[in-house]
């Protein structure tokens, strides 16, 4: 039997959850586009969230007129509300282990083998089996050369570059869904999982467990301390029934929020003490609310976060079908296959030889020091150079915006503009090289984040070093296009797009959507080379 949204429905009833008469949860039809009035920002087959009547924001403030779903303490999932909860050996995971998502996986994979004896069965039976995420790509699978080279894929191989001998993601790397890898599942299963589940008397296997843990990294909720674990104060990390129909789109309707101020005791809003007899207590939820007027047949639509079609292809499975303002393509040191494509553009234009030499973990914080040491106020040069190409003395470029372009300051943005970093790196290289010949990566990034005040005069003043650096910056995606196999196959993959994909072992959906995800980065790459 498939998933039952009747089945759903009634389980949130018995929970306390309650939907707004003003909305439906309805299945997308195999045609969405045989309505052409109506737009879906999911596949055929799949749930969503449409308003069966209009939604109107007639106040300001936090008006409960704006509430569209209230879902019950009692309705979440986490390691605190799990059965496995009371088992020995998952206790003892939680408290040397700092990943809840792994915790939770664990837990949901327990759950669904506990079948109609789990309180959330009406939930689980919803869920579907997984997710296909680059985590469940055979190694030899159809759309591995579309997806190889791409951000998605350098997302993943970051992942695995990063994973250290505590078994744990490095600072900066810990992000639950971009940072996918059998290695960090496997560690966790073989330390922890197996045991638990053989204590337990489950057979849940290690491929179930995967399977979990796709479902935890493309619909789970940071909601309170309460459902992390006591023992040591977590992120509370939780399925949220409902509120993981709402899709995803950069330009959302609807926001998912909690009270974070709870007991972690209790789970409860305290005016006072937990444990004071005179205390006022109120049972906390997980809302869904409106921020936009919405219209009849409208789809409600929540955000996930400032994503990156890289980012939501390795976390959710999906990509939207035009870029977001937060899709990059970037080039981090760290990993060999970019830091390789960096010295390789470097050799081809200055006096610089490649060495073997060991990259020092502070490299990335120095090449950040790149956009914190510039005198030219990111602001004012941002403005300065704010459209998409570039003029004669000058290249255009970005500052740095997100949490992740201080991880990985070396990028190109969705328009195709160099980061500052980015470009302030070419500019220094090639004034460190035109002094001498410069030989290894360490020394040539000292040298550059030394030069700061000779880099800044280049910018305003341009000279013939300007020009060098915009070639190497030419030639960088010269190179990427190149390992982009949709750049030069792009009548196969417009033919993908339009007509889907036949003779698939995997499902066609997720070759279409690495497909456009190759294609939307070959047009940043491309809008780069116009603009050098």
């Amino acid at each position: 039997m498939g998933p039952s949204l009747a089945a759903l429905l009634e389980w949130c009833d018995e929970r306390g959850v309650i939907l707004d008469d003003r909305i439906a949860v309805v299945q997308v039809p195999p045609d969405p586009e045989a309505d052409e009035d109506l737009e879906w920002n999911a596949g055929p087959g799949s749930w969503t969230v449409r308003a069966k009547e209009g939604i109107a924001r007639n106040d300001v403030g936090m008006c409960a007129s704006y509430l569209v779903a209230w879902v019950t303490s009692d309705a979440l999932l986490s390691i605190r509300s799990s059965m496995l909860s009371q088992n020995y050996i998952f206790k003892m995971a939680t408290s040397e282990c700092k990943d809840d998502a792994l915790h939770l996986a664990l837990c949901l994979s327990y759950e669904r083998h506990l079948g109609k004896a789990s309180k959330f069965y009406g939930y689980i039976q919803s869920l579907p089996r997984y997710v296909s995420l680059p985590l469940c790509w055979p190694t030899h699978w159809e759309g591995h050369v579309w997806f190889a080279g791409t951000e998605a894929w350098r997302n993943v191989q970051r992942a695995s570059q990063f994973w250290n001998a505590d078994k744990q993601l490095k600072p900066g790397y810990s992000l639950v869904g971009c940072q996918l890898t059998q290695r960090r599942l496997e560690s966790y299963w073989n330390r922890y999982g197996a045991r638990t589940m053989k204590h337990a008397a489950s057979d849940v296997s290690f491929h179930d467990f995967v399977n979990a843990f796709t479902l935890v990294s493309s619909r789970a909720f940071v909601v309170n301390v309460f459902h992390g674990y006591v023992s040591r104060i977590s992120l509370g990390l939780c399925m949220v029934p409902i509120a993981d129909l709402f899709n995803h789109t950069d330009m959302h309707n609807v926001h998912v929020e909690a009270e974070e101020n709870v007991c972690i005791y209790c789970g409860m809003v305290h005016l006072g003490s937990c444990r004071s007899v005179a205390s006022t207590t109120t049972s906390s939820t997980v809302d869904v609310r409106c921020i936009e007027d919405i219209d009849t047949d409208d789809e409600l639509i929540n955000t996930y976060g400032e994503l990156g079609n890289a980012e939501l292809l390795c976390q959710y499975g999906f990509v939207l079908g035009s870029k977001t303002l937060y899709d990059r393509c970037s080039w981090s040191p760290d990993l060999p296959s970019d830091r390789r494509e960096l010295e390789y553009t470097l050799a081809h234009f200055l006096a610089y030889t490649a060495t073997q030499d060991t990259h020092t973990p502070g490299l990335t914080q120095l090449l950040t020091s790149l956009d914190l040491n510039n005198t030219l106020a990111p602001a004012d040069t941002a403005a300065k150079h704010s459209t998409t190409s570039a003029s004669a003395d000058s290249a255009a470029f970005v500052p740095l915006q997100l949490v992740r372009d201080q991880q990985r300051p070396l990028f190109l943005d969705a328009t195709g503009r160099a980061s500052w970093c980015l470009w302030r790196f070419f500019v220094g290289a090639v004034l460190a090289c035109g002094a001498a010949p410069v030989e290894g990566w360490s020394l040539l990034v000292n040298q550059v984040c030394a030069n700061a005040r000779a880099i800044d005069a280049e910018q305003r003043q341009p000279t013939a070093a300007t020009a060098l650096a915009r070639q190497c910056l030419a030639h960088l995606c010269t190179m990427r296009l190149q390992n982009n196999y949709a750049a030069t196959h792009d009548d196969e993959a417009g033919a993908i797009l339009v007509r889907g994909a036949t003779n698939v072992q995997t499902d066609p959906t997720v070759l279409r959507s690495v497909v456009l995800h190759a294609l939307q980065e070959s047009d940043i790459l491309h809008r780069a080379l116009h603009a050098t």
